[in-house]
C-alpha cells in the first residue's frame, strides 16, 4: 500500500511544476506571437526581393 502511496505523491510532484511553468510560457508565447508572424513576413518579403534582383 505504501508504494501506491508513494507513486501518487511521486506523479502529483512530477505535476506541479508544469502548472507554473505553462501558463506564462502560454501567455508570453501568445502577446509575442503577432510580432513574429510579422517578422516572418517582412523577412519572407526580403527573401522574394533579393530572388528578384
Amino acid at each position: 500500500m505504501e508504494v501506491i502511496g508513494a507513486v501518487v505523491i511521486f506523479a502529483l510532484l512530477m505535476a506541479i511544476p508544469p502548472l507554473f511553468v505553462f501558463p506564462p510560457l502560454f501567455y508570453y508565447y501568445r502577446k509575442s506571437h503577432p510580432l513574429r508572424v510579422e517578422a516572418e513576413a517582412a523577412r519572407a518579403r526580403k527573401a522574394r526581393e533579393l530572388a528578384h534582383h
